[in-house]
């Protein structure tokens, strides 16, 4: 199932404890948008996390980290954004957000298809 085309952002975000060691530990006043990256990544994709094997190379080049491979997911760790979680890297509070918002598609989804089945019976497209 695909994810979202849109995610909250709160407008605390730059000011959160969490943005603002990941910008100090990188030394760069700008690393938010690494997160935010990462998160729109995360719900468009309805994804919280990777495997560990692929999840440098994957968080990486979704936030479009020009540094040395590995450093941003160290310092991602560092800063408490990702954590693991039997044995996968997880991005913290992703899925706790993104939970509702799919499990609402799939209700909706399940509306739609028994009202098209009702049209479809209502018509005789289905015997």
């Amino acid at each position: 199932m695909a994810g979202l085309t849109w995610f909250e952002l709160d407008v605390d975000f730059h000011e959160d404890p969490k943005i603002k060691a990941l910008c100090s530990r990188l030394r760069n006043p700008q690393a938010d948008s690494f997160v935010s990256r990462l998160y729109a990544y995360c719900y468009k994709h309805a994804v919280d996390r990777f495997p560990p094997e692929s999840a440098a190379d994957t968080i990486e080049d979704v936030c479009r980290w020009r540094g040395r491979r590995g450093s941003l997911l160290d310092a991602l760790f560092a800063a408490e954004v990702l954590e693991r979680d039997a044995g996968r890297v997880v991005v913290h509070g992703v899925g706790k957000r993104l939970g509702p918002h799919l499990a609402k598609r799939v209700v909706d989804a399940d509306r739609q298809k028994r009202h098209r089945d009702k049209v479809a019976a209502r018509i005789g497209l289905v015997p």
